[in-house]
Order: structure tokens, then sequence, then C-alpha cells
């Protein structure tokens, strides 16, 4: 397989992307964006500009952050808002809203203290070195506040984060059940919110396992299941930050950009994760291919330095594998996304772009 420098899709007559990230900016008041949702709501009436076609029916469930503070402590970062679940239920023309705070057990912790318990990507609790040891390395320590995406697993509808444990919630109402527990010893502190699921149901997914030797592990689990087949595990001594990845019909497509963390440093130290990461320009990106069959070992490959948090799609052509990605220069993106600069009307997020 041949290793072309990435290329931009701008390049190819896609538009280019903004320079100052104004398209990612919402118009209006951005600070409402920002701003703690404390109500909930149910079967909400809202107002529709425009029509609404009639055979458009059905209910699309979305997740975000929706609280910036715990008690009288301030979230710092966009990653740290606690979760709520969207609904809109649309039917004759009409949309009805439904909203639930993901009710896990980081939320019903930081209820009952009235501070927070758990730690969130950029916010840590203050706990001891213990507590932050064992935060760290129990996949059940780490904060399951399930704002990124969901998914259907199983028999389960779920909401996810990049904890370990999905969390589950009834559809209807959007209360939460509880975790949705893996029925395997493959265990795993960290894992992406964003798995993929084949055209045979399969779903595609990797986690992170801390230690004196870390490891991706990547695996498959079969529709209706809730077993994790391991297809290959990738030793990282000092993992990078993997949000999410790209899946062909032969390969799943890990990246690890220069964007890393020293386990043990991090414990030692006692800042949040996100304080952790370290951008290393002087390391290439690797591109690891996994075989989806699991039976070939995996094939890495090195690219130049880059960020990534997005995969948009990824395909084999021939022998060669095609994966699109929203790339950085560098990691800056993450710390731009703190919550005191966010609500600054004059910040700019700074911009990806489209590569191949």
């Amino acid at each position: 397989m041949p290793h072309p420098p990435l290329r931009s899709r701008a390049d190819a007559g896609a538009p280019a992307a903004d320079p100052h990230g104004a398209r990612a900016e919402a118009r209006g008041d951005r600070a409402l964006l920002f701003t703690s949702l404390r109500e909930e709501a149910t079967a909400l009436a809202l107002p529709v500009r425009g029509r609404i076609p009639r055979w458009l029916d059905g209910t699309l469930v979305r997740n975000g952050p929706a609280l910036f503070e715990v008690g009288r402590q301030r979230l710092r970062h966009w990653f740290d808002g606690q979760a709520m679940l969207h609904a809109f239920e649309l039917a004759d023309g009409r949309v009805r809203y439904t909203n639930r705070f993901v009710r896990g057990r980081a939320w019903r912790a930081n209820a009952a203290a009235g501070r927070l318990r758990y730690r969130e990507f950029a916010t840590d609790p203050c706990h001891a070195l213990f507590g932050r040891a064992k935060a760290l390395f129990r996949a059940g320590a780490v904060s399951d506040n399930a704002g990124v995406s969901v998914q259907r697993l199983g028999d389960a509808y779920v909401a996810l984060t990049e904890g370990a444990l999905p969390i589950a919630f009834d559809p209807r109402t959007l209360d939460a059940a509880g975790v949705v527990p893996w029925r395997d010893a493959v265990g795993g502190n960290l894992t992406t919110a964003h798995p993929h699921v084949r055209a045979d149901g399969t779903l595609v997914s990797f986690t992170l396992r801390f230690g004196r030797r870390s490891q991706f592990v990547v695996f498959a689990v079969a529709p209706g299941t809730r077993t994790r087949r391991v297809l290959a595990t990738i030793a990282a001594r000092e993992p990078a930050y993997v949000h999410s990845f790209g899946v062909t019909a032969r390969w799943a497509v890990l990246v690890e950009c220069p964007f890393v963390v020293r386990p043990l440093e991090m414990i030692l130290s006692g800042r949040p994760f996100a304080e952790s990461l370290r951008w290393e320009p002087g390391r290439a990106t690797r591109i690891h291919l996994v075989d989806l069959t699991g039976v070939r070992a995996p094939i890495v490959h090195e690219a130049p330095p880059f960020f990534a948090f997005h995969h948009v799609n990824a395909y084999d052509d021939g022998d060669d594998v095609v994966m699109d990605l929203i790339a950085y220069d560098d990691a800056s993106v993450v710390d731009a996304l703190y919550l005191d600069r966010l609500r600054d009307p004059a910040w700019r997020v700074p911009a990806g772009r489209a590569e191949r």
C-alpha cells in the first residue's frame, strides 16, 4: 500500500475551510449555547416555521452538554457539561420536544453531594492521589457523563461518552435505565463515542486500557449480543487521544495523532485528562489498519503530524485505503473549547479542513 501525504480536499475543488471558523459559530447570542439548561419538558409543542411534510414521521434523539455548574463549582470545558437527552417527535406536520438529564452514576453522585464527584475531561473534583489512581485504572470509577452520541446496542438504546460504559435509556421517556455492562473480560478505561455499525449489524469500536503498557483494543460485537470479540491490540506507551476512527469493508482505521498522555504522570500531577495531554509535533501520526476478520496483524503507516477529532469516511480502493477526516495543524482546538473562551463573542475556534 503506498504512503502518499495527506491531501486537502480543497485542492480538488471542495470549498476551502473558513479561516476564522465563522461557519461553526451560532448566529445571535453565542453565550446562550454555553448557558446551563436546567428545565426538563415532556411533549412540549414547538412552534414551526414553514411546513413539515406530513410523511416525515418519527423521533429524532440527540444528546449533548447542558449543565455547566455542579453546586458552586463551574465546569471548565465544553466537554465537561453534564449530559442531557433531547427528543424531537415529528407527526402530522407538528413537533413535540422532550428532554431529560442523563441520570447516570456520576450525575446522581454529583446531585447528592452538591459538588463534582467524578473527574471530567478538564475539571477535577480534587481527589487525593489514591482516588485519582482508582479513577484512572478502574473503568467503573470513570465518569459516565454520556453527552456525545446515542446508539442502538443489542436491544438497548444507549447514550455514549468516552467513558467505557454506555448508559441505557427509554427511547419514549428518555429516562436513564443504568449502565449496559459488557459480558466479557476485555476491560478498558476509555473508548470512543462514535462506534460503527456494519451492514450486517456488527458493531465495531475500540477501548483504551491504561497501564504500565497501555493498549488500544479494537473489537467487534455481533448483533444482539454484548460480548466483545477482540480483533487486535495495539501497544501504546504514551497513548494518543483518539476521539473517533474509520471503517472500510475490510479494515478499521485507527489514527494516533501526536497528542499524547503519560498515564502515571497524569496520576501524580493531579491534573485532569485534558491538561495532561501534550502535543508532540516531532512525532509522526500513526495510522493503524486493523483487519476486521481478526486474522492479520495490524498494518502501521506513518503520516506527518496533525490532529483530528472526527473521521468523515473511509473506503477500500483496490489495495489502497482512502480516508477522509477533518484535520487541524495542531491540537490547539481542544484548548479553544474551554468555556470562558467560548463565551467570549470575539473568540474564534480554529477551523479544521477536509483532508484525504
